[in-house]
């Protein structure tokens, strides 16, 4: 039987009242629930290996320099990402931290983990 199919069943039966069950109580047919969890386990598989082959394909983030930044803040065409880096990037041994905290940060972005 279909998803829909199941999911459709065990919404009836969750509107049904039964003579003698108490409320919020319902009988569902063992087959049926087991049907939809196997349904739901399948929909779940597929979703996680669609999330997992997505996350392999994902380009590494790379900065671009200070120097490239200046020169399209410049003429106007940097991008957010250039801009910022333009405007914030501190000089010397902070610079380093900046770019790695940077660098996290897009990275964890790029991979959903924010």
């Amino acid at each position: 039987m279909s998803f829909a199919n199941q999911l459709k069943r065990l919404k009836e039966a969750a509107m049904r009242s039964i003579p003698g069950c108490p409320p919020g109580k319902v009988t569902v047919n063992v087959r049926d629930l087991r049907e939809l969890l196997h349904h739901f386990d399948r929909i779940d598989a597929e979703l996680r290996a669609i999330h997992h082959k997505a996350s392999q394909q994902a380009e590494p983030v790379a900065l671009p320099d200070w120097m490239e930044c200046e020169v399209k803040a410049q003429a106007g065409t940097a991008n957010a990402l250039e801009r910022f880096i333009y405007e914030n990037e501190p000089a010397g041994d902070s610079a380093a931290k900046f770019r790695a905290g940077l660098l996290a940060v897009l990275s964890s972005e790029q991979k959903g983990d924010m």
